[in-house]
């Protein structure tokens, strides 16, 4: 709060590049992961520009980290000395920085990228495919639609799920946000559109369409949805209120993964059914980020080959002892 300006080699700078995971699995525990790259982004506001080279580069990495790792240190904490690290690319200036805390016992580790690629986050929580996406004219919301009938709300800053709206009976098929970024507009295969207060989550009309709608948008007014089989004024459309408008259907998501069963071989290595875990017996060591999980995978001994959907096989070998605590 002193708002004291921060160069390179600086108390802030040594903290940082001394105490950087310990904070974040800190923030990992009390579920605060995603206020992380805020913090850090009001961190790069007072670099002394001239003489900030090393820390700016330092915090810009975090941040890169924090968008691709945050998901699983938001769940598992520990992870964040784990996955984190292992799965961070080379050049990565975090990586370097904490080589020192690479697990001893991961002896064969993956073949990583040499620097970060475009894709700066990957969001998970939708249990079935996406089939739409759409940013809010204000740049703050991302929606998504899914085959799981339900629509996520997204901060498009930090990449948190602040919200997910149910009420369809069927696959929601497009979203769309009002102008002023207040209202957001879905159509699913249940033959309706709902519309919802961005804001709180609350749907606030169902428009009995009696046709499948596959595409929506509103006009430049936000007083007309064009659809593709038809334009509605929202005015003067006669709107029934849905059962949540009284209760509303906002159910914030933190809990992305469940215990599930352990496909273990002899040796203990293996992994979780939903193939996002490397298991030993029947805790989880390590999380595989999405473009690292397998379409096909196999275990002999203490090694597990994964193939990846880029084309890639993966070979991870691991020295556990018996008495390893996790």
């Amino acid at each position: 709060e002193s708002k004291c300006l921060i160069r390179d080699d600086d108390p802030v700078n040594r903290f940082l590049t001394r105490h950087l995971l310990h904070c974040l699995e800190a923030l990992g525990l009390l579920g605060w992961v995603s206020e992380s790259i805020g913090m850090v982004d009001d961190l790069l506001g007072l670099l002394d520009v001239p003489r900030s080279d090393k820390i700016s580069a330092f915090l810009l990495d975090a941040r890169r980290v924090i968008r691709s790792h945050g998901s699983v240190i938001d769940i598992s904490p520990l992870q964040v000395y784990h996955s984190a690290i292992v799965f961070t690319p080379k050049k990565s200036v975090v990586r370097r920085t904490f080589r020192d805390a690479f697990p001893s016992w991961l002896s064969l580790p993956p073949k990583v990228e040499l620097d970060w690629d475009a894709c700066t986050q990957t969001l998970e929580g939708h249990s079935h495919k996406v089939i739409s996406v759409a940013f809010s004219h204000d740049s703050k919301t991302l929606a998504s639609a899914s085959d799981d009938r339900t629509i996520k709300l997204w901060d498009a800053a930090t990449g948190a799920c602040t919200a997910t709206l149910k009420g369809h009976s069927r696959e929601v098929s497009s979203v769309a946000f009002s102008h002023d970024s207040k209202m957001l507009a879905s159509a699913s295969d249940d033959a309706s559109i709902k519309l919802w207060d961005a804001a709180t989550g609350t749907c606030t009309a169902t428009l009995e369409i009696g046709r499948v709608v596959k595409h929506l948008a509103f006009d430049a007014t936000s007083s007309s949805l064009l659809t593709d089989v038809g334009s509605f004024t929202l005015n003067s459309l006669s709107m029934s209120p849905t059962a949540s408008t009284a209760t509303p259907a906002l159910k914030v998501s933190k809990a992305m993964h469940s215990p599930l069963s352990q496909q273990v071989n002899r040796c203990g290595v293996g992994l979780s059914e939903d193939n996002v875990w490397v298991t030993w017996g029947s805790h989880k060591v390590l999380w595989l980020p999405p473009s690292y999980r397998p379409g096909k995978s196999d275990t002999i001994a203490s090694t597990v080959a994964i193939g990846c959907p880029s084309g890639r096989i993966l070979l991870l070998a691991f020295s556990f002892s018996h008495d390893l605590l996790i």
